[in-house]
């Protein structure tokens, strides 16, 4: 369990956090973050990938590290149908077809649902 700050002096007094109470919040959760070992930037990321995905279900929030590696695996020359696909709900949901690929060609786009393949 972790206990919040609340108007001290690293958060400020009462009519501190009255009249400025952005300045306020930044400061208590900062201080919390400090006193309960969070990573601000690691939930902070957390949160902005929850967002993103309440915009739009089928995308993500990539750091540095995914961005290199969605380049190196889409990059070059492939075989292939030349799209996403994700598993979901039982279902296989198109992600997003590369530009100029055999399922971009066929009209493929994101969010479509793969029924069959060749029929089978």
């Amino acid at each position: 369990m972790c206990v919040l700050p609340t108007c001290t002096e690293e958060v400020g007094t009462f009519a501190e956090c009255r009249d400025e109470p952005e300045t306020c919040f930044v400061k208590a959760v900062s201080a919390a973050a400090e006193v309960c070992k969070i990573d601000m930037e690691r939930n902070l990321l957390k949160a902005l990938d929850l967002y993103l995905q309440e915009l739009d279900p089928n995308s993500c929030l990539m750091d540095a590290g995914m961005l290199k590696e969605l380049k190196i695996g889409t990059s070059g020359k492939f075989g292939g149908v030349g799209m996403v696909v994700t598993p979901k709900g039982g279902d296989y949901v198109v992600i997003s077809p590369f530009e100029g690929s055999p399922a971009h060609k066929a009209g493929i786009k994101a969010g479509d649902i793969i029924l069959e393949i060749d029929g089978g």
